[in-house]
């Protein structure tokens, strides 16, 4: 029985339910290229839920689902960690207006009950993505820079690039799967085309290895999209088979390969590097990380602390090793410095909920398998709080993850 907050919205933009849903929808697409845009689009919205009964009346439903309720409950928190936060009451505070990000993820699940709605963010996402792609292609041929100057670079940056081209790939793999049958030829083929162009660019043209790691997991996770029952042995071999397809694909691939070996080998010869280099510093990081979790392992230094507790622990030290940073590239890490363990085992509850959410698919598949990508790329990146990855993977964990109160059947994408 739906609920009767979840009645259905009349229509059209008068509507509070469906104007909230195409400026999630507009946030969604501005985060691939302009933060000015996403801050409009997303006080547009929260200015909605505020005004809407309709939509708060959503949110009141929702927040008693677990993994809604540990995001709101990991927002309290980070509000809370920084009244005590070392660093200057300033810096705190902006951090948890920052971390206004994970308000997306209660909104998606509220206003996506709809499949409808899902459906509509996947095609936008995969025709903006591709416009993208052949951007970036003229672009890199051309020699004529798009973005910061950077050849081939359609999107914010070259990581957020490959990573968005590497999501992309696997939603048009769902959309063919999905509706190879009923699907105009022409839209078929050029849905293939614009699969392998984006496959092509991530090993050609952008050279972020975050887009690697989440090819790597979307490619493995693939099986899970085929079965509505627990994965079989079938399905798991399949996994595997496909990863490492993948893998011997990045290796074989000299760009690709020769970017995955500089990585390991600044990892290996970073006490040697004279200059500071991406994966060195990484290294460096984790190693101080560790070192200011445990002088403080439960309470934490609180939130926006990072960079302050950083830089008294290396403030005496010499060389490159002693640059301030203000985030230790691992998620788990940074919730855990600056909001304690109770942090972290909040942002693991969000994660852990999510499974266990009776979503139909291919939407279950969309949402779980962006959301592993997510953990795995976590582990050397903060994901969940950088302003385009974390808005992102937090808005499209509650809009394909949104349960049904539509009392619609569900429609595939």
């Amino acid at each position: 029985m739906t609920p009767a907050a979840f009645s259905q919205p009349r229509g059209g933009l008068r509507d509070p339910v469906t104007l909230a849903r195409t400026l999630m929808i507009a946030l969604v697409l501005a985060l691939l290229f302009s933060p000015p845009l996403v801050n409009l689009f997303e006080g547009l919205l929260f200015a909605v839920a505020i005004v809407s009964h309709d939509i708060r009346s959503r949110l009141a439903v929702v927040a008693r689902e677990p993994m809604v309720a540990a995001a709101i409950a990991l927002a309290l928190l980070i509000a809370l960690a920084a009244t005590y936060s070392v660093a200057p009451p300033a810096d705190a505070w902006q951090a948890v207006i920052g971390w206004r990000k994970i308000l997306l993820l209660p909104l998606g699940a509220a206003l996506f009950d709809d499949s409808a709605w899902k459906a509509r963010v996947v095609h936008w996402l995969v025709g903006a993505v591709l416009a993208c792609m052949v951007a970036s292609f003229v672009s890199w041929g051309l020699g004529v820079p798009l973005y910061k100057l950077d050849l081939g670079i359609a999107i914010r940056n070259h990581a957020t690039q490959g990573i968005m081209f590497a999501v992309t790939s696997f939603c048009i793999v769902i959309l063919l799967r999905e509706g190879w049958h009923r699907m105009d030829r022409r839209l078929r083929l050029l849905l293939l085309a614009g699969l392998a162009g984006l496959l092509l660019n991530i090993a050609l043209v952008t050279p972020g290895r975050s887009g690697y790691v989440v090819l790597l997991v979307l490619a493995a996770a693939l099986p899970m999209t085929w079965t509505r029952a627990p994965l079989g042995l079938r399905q798991l071999l399949l996994a595997g088979a496909l990863f490492i397809a993948v893998c011997a694909a990045l290796a074989t691939i000299p760009a690709t390969r020769d970017r995955i070996m500089q990585g390991v080998h600044e990892m290996e010869t970073y006490r040697q590097s004279p200059e500071l280099t991406s994966m060195g510093i990484r290294v460096v990081m984790l190693q101080h990380t560790l070192t200011l979790l445990e002088a403080r392992p439960l309470r934490g230094y609180g939130t926006g602390s990072f960079k302050t507790a950083y830089h008294e622990l290396v403030k005496d030290k010499q060389g490159w090793q002693a640059v301030d940073v203000a985030d230790p590239h691992n998620q788990y890490l940074k919730i855990w410095v600056e909001q304690g363990i109770a942090g972290l085992l909040l942002l693991f509850a969000i994660l852990v909920a999510a499974p266990f959410r009776r979503v139909s698919q291919p939407y279950r598949a969309l949402g779980l398998a962006v959301t592993a990508a997510w953990c795995a790329t976590s582990l050397t990146s903060s994901h969940f709080s950088t302003f385009s990855e974390g808005r992102f993977i937090l808005a499209w964990m509650g809009i394909m993850l949104a349960l049904n109160y539509s009392g619609k059947p569900d429609r595939t994408v």
